[in-house]
């Protein structure tokens, strides 16, 4: 074989390996990480309260990697995932229970509802969707949350409840940081509307 052939087809092989790395073989993930702020958005609560996760929810352990959603191109091809290290019905737990001790009360939460509480909020579906289209330029991230839940008082049903919210953002820095920012921006839009209502139910006169 001639050296020029030689050259050519080792040219031709960097080639097509590079043209399949830049096609989006790989895949890079985006993971969740933040701790939850409460927003004090309402006060005036008092005593134990229980925030119970939905029934029949998958457990976890501390390697667990939960997705909450795909990363795509502007062509939408899949390029990763968005990953969380905890469950997506914890985040809004921990949401509710950090706004509900902001509101005053002594917030637990639990995985089922103890049969001596006084005040029980229980989620009974939990809705989280999140994704995102990223290039070299910017990302743009959407977040969807849908909760249903029932207020319990010494172990009767006072209200049904049901709240969603969704953002959009589009970044051109930060862009591993956009989806941190839009899951707890769209958490607090569900906290501004269900925090007043649950304090709302709980304490108004029987």
């Amino acid at each position: 074989m001639k050296i020029g052939n030689v050259i050519t087809a080792a040219v031709n092989t960097f080639l097509a390996v590079a043209l399949l790395a830049l096609g989006g073989c790989a895949t890079t993930d985006q993971r969740v990480n933040f701790l939850y702020a409460p927003s004090y958005i309402s006060s005036g609560g008092s005593g134990d309260l229980y925030v119970v996760e939905p029934a029949g929810s998958k457990a976890g352990n501390a390697s667990s990697q939960w997705i909450l959603g795909k990363i795509t191109d502007t062509e939408g091809n899949q390029t990763g995932n968005i990953t969380s290290p905890v469950r997506p019905v914890d985040l809004v737990v921990d949401a509710f229970s950090v706004e509900l001790k902001a509101a005053g009360y002594n917030a637990m939460a639990s995985t089922k509802s103890p049969d001596s509480a006084t005040r029980v909020v229980v989620l009974e579906s939990v809705n989280l969707e999140m994704k995102e289209i990223a290039n070299l330029v910017k990302a743009e991230a959407d977040c969807r949350l849908k909760v249903t839940l029932k207020l319990m008082k010494n172990g009767k049903l006072i209200k049904n409840l049901y709240f969603e919210a969704g953002n959009k953002n589009t970044v051109v820095t930060d862009k591993a940081g956009v989806v941190d920012e839009i899951l707890r921006t769209t958490l607090q839009d569900i906290m501004k509307q269900a925090v007043p209502e649950i304090v709302s139910n709980f304490e108004k006169p029987v």
